[in-house]
């Protein structure tokens, strides 16, 4: 029984070891974050009930295909006002010349 449990705590130590060894090299490494101006915005209601959920959408246009959206900031600059500044992510990919949009 002890020969038996021990193959299988080593079975599944191995199996851990290797697994998690395991590099994937699928994706593009993140090289810069930065600020993107906000273009336009877009409210559904400009009214809303207290404690209710409203989805609130930006667009940004991107100049590069390696670029795209990271993720917001939010500053309460008083009790009800806040700054939101949009940051976008730039990686190592091919660039090809134009203008991208992404939404």
């Amino acid at each position: 029984m002890k020969n038996l449990l021990s193959i299988f705590i080593l079975t599944v130590i191995s199996s851990v070891t290797f697994t998690s060894c395991n590099d994937d090299d699928d994706y593009e490494t993140i090289q810069l974050v930065e600020k993107v101006k906000i273009d336009s915005v877009s409210i559904v209601n400009d009214t809303m009930n207290v404690f209710d959920i409203q989805s609130i959408r930006t667009y940004q246009k991107f100049t590069q295909q390696c670029e795209g959206f990271y993720g917001y900031d939010y500053v309460h600059t008083a009790d009800f006002d806040r700054n939101v500044t949009a940051y976008k992510f730039k990686n190592q990919c091919q660039l090809w010349i134009g203008n991208f949009h992404r939404f």
